[in-house]
């Protein structure tokens, strides 16, 4: 949803009652697979599809966001706490 970290916090700690590393890591993890998976998914449509959508642009902006997660430092972190 691209939220700020800290209403993703907040967000955590609502639905969780906590946040804490194993959470935190699964969400990162979680949000870059889903990226790259809606990215795939638009890079087909962008071949496939009818419809007058730019699904390139859509798939581009969700692989960039996923690149960004697997690009932060803690990236191998968070893989060994989820």
């Amino acid at each position: 949803m691209f939220f700020e970290p800290d209403v993703e916090h907040l967000l955590t700690e609502e639905h969780f009652g906590a946040v804490t590393p194993l959470h935190t890591a699964r969400i990162q993890v979680c949000k870059a697979l889903a990226d790259l998976k809606w990215a795939t998914w638009a890079m087909i449509q962008q071949r496939i599809s009818h419809l007058e959508f730019d699904y390139h642009r859509y798939g581009a902006w969700k692989y960039q966001r996923c690149r960004s997660v697997m690009h932060d430092s803690r990236w191998t972190l968070w893989l060994s706490q989820a």
